[in-house]
């Protein structure tokens, strides 16, 4: 026998596709390899940022406004603390190693920066 679920909601899976489209949007054309990596750049971003502490005011957290277009009002939501993008350095590096030492080589024409 099935069971129903009645209170599923699918806003975590909004959210990473909404997170997806800052990443790889649908307006632009890109091969297959550079949409993977773009998309597996919004995994990693998401990820990394999904559990973010909240800020604090000196006794409780601070909010912000939010408007909603389907409803018509304002509301409040805990703000988080801004993005710190620590993991690119080693993320660069990684790649820079990869396509430098290992197997893999830089296919197509490079252009040297003047």
């Amino acid at each position: 026998m099935m069971e129903i679920l009645i209170d599923a909601t699918t806003s975590e899976l909004e959210s990473f596709n909404i997170h997806i489209l800052m990443y790889a949007p649908k307006r632009n054309a890109f091969s297959y390899a550079v949409y993977r990596c773009r998309c597996q750049l919004a995994a990693i971003d998401y990820s990394k940022h999904l559990n973010r502490p909240f800020c604090w005011t000196k006794k409780e957290i601070r909010g912000e406004r939010v408007h909603s277009k389907a409803a018509g009002n304002w509301s409040t939501r805990p703000m988080k603390k801004p993005k710190e993008y620590t993991y690119i350095t080693g993320l660069i590096t990684e790649v820079t190693n990869e396509f430098t030492i290992g197997k893999k080589r830089i296919s197509g024409k490079c252009e040297q920066l003047s």
